[in-house]
């Protein structure tokens, strides 16, 4: 009796452990197709939250931007000029929130440029307006390079020209007095807008768009390779906004009032609202914008290290908050403030550079320029 009890026992525990392992075993494998599942619902849901939707956005304001320079056009004035500038301003930020997403369609049409690429060269803009041989039109902004078109033309002959900088003649200082007094200059600078509009209504018909070919589905169809990308342009994009923003700015050479067309959004005054943006982009991507993000996938394989990127997101945003100033202003007069917020976004780069994309199965393909 007790020889069988015991033998009995033994069966008892072996199909236990059987059971057990079997157990593991599926729940490995849901666990993997629940990773799978998550991973397709995360890219789903980024197109439907953050892509569609934000280039709908873009398009909507490069339309007003468009419609307020036409308005200006029509009769000049101050007042119709500070409308199309505060429409620029709402573009820009449009346009930057998308930056660390510059993927599918914008790419594919060769359309990124026009949004992104903000060193103009005034002279090459004024060679057109100043030369009555040339027709301005669809045809020419077509051919035009990136230096002479775009978000940042419009923002060149909008604005006024900054005191003390040495890279542009003295006569264009005031942009109401320019532009009022030649309507070749008026003529491109609605070029340039209906051509930004048309662009981003492109890119935003591509992204709404439904089916097997359209970007959305093309997106999720390709999955960690999707991932892969979208995690390395995040993270290549806060180390361009140290690099090229943050620490650019405490690394000029005095008096900084000469090298303003070294600073994005400077000549429009918004050299910190790009910075605030751009960290504001790569926040809606790993939260979600109400759906499944980079910090729920990333939650389900270590929700200790989502909580700390989650955090230092914050971090680093209200630290830029906190500098208050323009970037050229406050890198005179509040270079600590500056540094702290490059400090904690160099933490957050990386904490996305090593931590997360590793958690993700992600490997950094660019190549890095701040030698981390």
């Amino acid at each position: 009796m007790h020889r069988f009890g015991s033998r009995s026992l033994i069966v008892c525990v072996a199909v236990c452990i059987s059971l057990f392992l079997a157990t593991l075993r599926s729940m490995a494998q849901t666990g993997a197709d629940a990773k799978n599942v998550s991973r397709e619902a995360v890219l789903r849901s980024l197109v439907q939250k953050v892509i569609a939707p934000g280039y709908a956005k873009l398009a909507a304001e490069s339309r007003m931007l468009t419609k307020q320079i036409e308005e200006f056009n029509s009769a000049p004035s101050q007042a119709a000029l500070d409308k199309a500038r505060q429409t620029w301003i709402a573009a820009a930020d449009a346009a930057d929130s998308l930056s660390c997403f510059q993927l599918g369609p914008i790419v594919e049409r060769e359309f990124n440029s026009t949004f992104y690429y903000w060193q103009t060269i005034p002279s090459r803009i004024e060679a057109v307006v100043n030369d009555p041989s040339q027709t301005i039109d669809q045809s020419l902004i077509d051919t035009a390079g990136a230096t002479s078109k775009g978000l940042y033309a419009v923002e060149n002959l909008l604005f006024d020209r900054p005191a003390g900088l040495q890279t542009e003649p003295e006569n264009a200082a005031k942009a109401l007095d320019l532009l009022s007094a030649s309507p070749r200059r008026r003529e491109y600078l609605i070029a340039a807008a209906r051509d930004l509009a048309a662009k981003a209504e492109q890119v935003s018909a591509d992204w709404s768009a439904v089916g097997p070919g359209s970007a959305a589905e093309k997106f999720v169809a390709r999955g960690q390779d999707s991932l892969n990308e979208l995690v390395n342009h995040l993270t290549q994009s806060l180390e361009n906004t140290l690099v090229h923003h943050l620490s650019f700015v405490l690394q000029l050479p005095s008096p900084i009032e000469r090298q303003l067309n070294r600073i994005k959004g400077s000549r429009s005054g918004t050299s910190l609202q790009r910075v605030i943006v751009l960290l504001g982009g790569v926040e809606r991507f790993y939260t979600g914008e109400g759906g499944p993000g980079l910090h729920d996938a990333l939650k389900s394989m270590n929700s200790e290290l989502a909580t700390r990127v989650q955090a230092q997101m914050k971090n680093a945003i209200t630290r830029t908050r906190e500098i208050g100033e323009s970037l050229e202003r406050a890198a005179v007069i509040k270079r600590d403030a500056v540094q702290s917020a490059a400090e904690q976004t160099h933490a957050l780069e990386i904490l996305f550079k090593v931590d997360l994309a590793s958690s993700l199965g992600v490997t950094i393909t660019f190549t890095s320029g701040d030698g981390d």
